[in-house]
């Protein structure tokens, strides 16, 4: 199905991807269509700070980027549900939990009391035979991102040691 210019407004449309709002965040049948609808990617709230988490950190390398963007080229031409319908495991496409991702969230929304915790996803780039560490620099990185309305995603951490949600 194709749509005409005048099947939607400039203003409608920017109401269909609105930006993710920690005050009035998507109800549960609003991430269920997400997640099996073609994703829209929203950029605004992806950390460029200088944390652990970063998309800046001089670790997201090359390798990182091209991974990063093949994995993004797939996902937007399938959909998150079918991607983990298929088994395509080396995705690790799962909810991720804990108290590493909540204190992050709170960092990036400068919000110390969120109403209601998002639904975030994540998918690895690749992982390693060896255990990932920032030690040993060995990577297996993450991409943490928010579920939200209408099919639109946001890549909000780069998580290249798998911290934030540790096997």
């Amino acid at each position: 199905m194709y749509f005409n210019d005048s099947d939607f407004e400039a203003d409608e449309l920017n109401e269909i991807h609105e930006t993710y709002d920690f005050d009035a965040p998507p109800s549960n049948k609003d991430i269920a269509q997400t997640k099996v609808t073609k994703p829209v990617v929203c950029y605004d709230l992806i950390d460029l700070s200088n944390s652990n988490y970063s998309f800046s950190q001089t670790c997201f390398d090359a390798k990182d980027v091209e991974a990063y963007f093949n994995r993004m080229k797939k996902l937007c031409s399938s959909n998150i549900e079918d991607i983990i319908n298929n088994g395509e495991r080396d995705w690790h496409l799962c909810p991720t939990k804990g108290r590493n991702i909540e204190t992050e969230i709170k960092r990036i929304t400068n919000n110390p009391r969120l109403n209601q915790f998002p639904e975030i996803m994540h998918f690895a780039l690749y992982t390693s035979k060896v255990m990932a560490s920032r030690q040993s620099g060995v990577k297996s990185p993450r991409i943490h991102f928010l579920v939200g309305r209408n099919g639109m995603i946001c890549p909000i951490f780069y998580d290249p040691y798998h911290e934030m949600n540790p096997m």
